[in-house]
């Protein structure tokens, strides 16, 4: 799933991303734009957000900032680049 919307993500960020998914509970993920720039057919945004879920039996949460490159394919929007 998380290749559908971030193709070019790495083998190893992906493997990451799905041990973290496998080993928390309750998530729940707040994202938001605080920037957004249009350029044709792709786009750059800078998002902030937060993980909230529960691992080992505690409750944790995470923020994060995230700088964002987007490109359109057809009516779709993918990440193309995170930093």
């Amino acid at each position: 799933a998380l290749r559908n919307v971030f193709p070019a993500i790495s083998q190893d960020d992906a493997a990451r991303f799905n041990q973290f998914f496998e080993t928390v509970t309750d998530l729940v993920v707040t994202l938001t734009v605080l920037d957004l720039q249009l350029d044709g057919d792709g786009a750059s945004a800078t998002v902030a957000g937060r993980y909230e879920f529960r691992s080992g039996g505690r409750a944790r949460q995470s923020d994060l900032s995230l700088q964002l490159r987007l490109i359109r394919t057809g009516d779709d929007w993918r990440i193309s680049a995170v930093r």
